[in-house]
This record gives C-alpha cells, structure tokens and sequence, in this order.
C-alpha cells in the first residue's frame, strides 16, 4: 500500500492534454516507486529553473508508469494550484509521497465495464499502456466536449490494437 517517506523527482516533460489539462512526466532521482495501474500519488511540485510550483502536496492518479521508473500524472486545472500547474516547466522538483488505492488490483478474468469522466480516465489509461487487457473491456468515456477528452486518440488506438478492448 502507502509509503509515508518522501521521494524526489523531477519533472522530465510536460505535454498539453487539452485547453485544461497537462500530463507531468516525472523522473525519479533516486529508487523508483513500485507504482500500478490505478494507483495515485501524493505529490508537491516546488522549485525550477523557470518554474516556482505550490508545494503542498495534491493526490494525482498515476497515467503511466514506464519500466526506467518514470510516472505520469495528468493534472486538470481545477483549484488555484492546479490552475497554477498548468504552467510546469522541466526540471522543476517534485516531492512523491505513495502510492496509494488499489483501484484496479482485481485480477479477475470476468468481463468489466469501465466507466470514466474526465480526468477520471487516468487510470484506465495507465491499465492500458500496460499492453492488452486480459479479459474482454468495455469503456464508457465521457465528456463535456470533444476538447476535454484526455488520450481519446489514443484511446482509439488501442480499441483498434487490442481486440478484447472497445469503448463507447
């Protein structure tokens, strides 16, 4: 589950998801976090060369996880601080905290349903770029606007490559 110590990071890259939300990919400088799909982390973005984040630390649901160690985090502006988040620059400092939850640790063979809004794809996201699906998904994507809908294209890509996938 949770760990209660502090892991530094540093943020390797940002890229706009829509007009209200950047993914923060997160580089670790030390051991990397035993992170899984479904699970979320505490963190606190705090100084950069070009870049003074909030440094309070906001729980974010990891949306990727790469073998080298690096994570993902999609931030929705939603508050002042992840209005503020919006701007990250690399190589800013990112303290870690977790990870925590155990959303989608079932392993079940069964069929599942998938339901998701918004910023709320990000785990089912990271669950899918983990490689194919074990058992036959369905997912129910929703939002406001085609503009808010985070990793649609990709989320069309794997409907296309992954045959026990589809989505609505």
């Amino acid at each position: 589950m949770g760990r209660a110590n502090i892991d530094p990071s540093r943020l390797a890259q940002v890229a706009r998801l829509t007009p209200q939300m950047v993914e923060a990919t997160l580089a670790p400088l030390g051991a990397a976090m035993a992170v899984q799909p479904g699970q979320f982390v505490l963190a606190a973005f705090g100084e950069g060369p070009h870049y003074a984040g909030c440094a309070e630390f906001h729980p974010f649901t990891v949306s990727a996880i790469a073998p080298s160690g690096n994570l993902a985090l999609a931030i929705k502006a939603l508050g002042p601080c992840t209005q503020h988040l919006q701007r990250l620059q690399p190589d800013t400092l990112v303290r870690l905290q977790g990870p925590f939850g155990d959303f989608l640790a079932d392993s079940a063979r069964t069929p599942q349903l998938w339901i998701a809004g918004g910023v709320g794809i990000t785990p089912f996201i990271a669950r899918l770029r983990q490689g194919p699906v074990p058992q036959p998904v369905h997912l129910i994507y929703l939002v406001r606007r085609r503009d808010d809908a985070a990793f649609v294209d990709e989320l069309a890509v794997h409907a296309r490559s992954d045959p026990g996938f589809t989505m609505t």
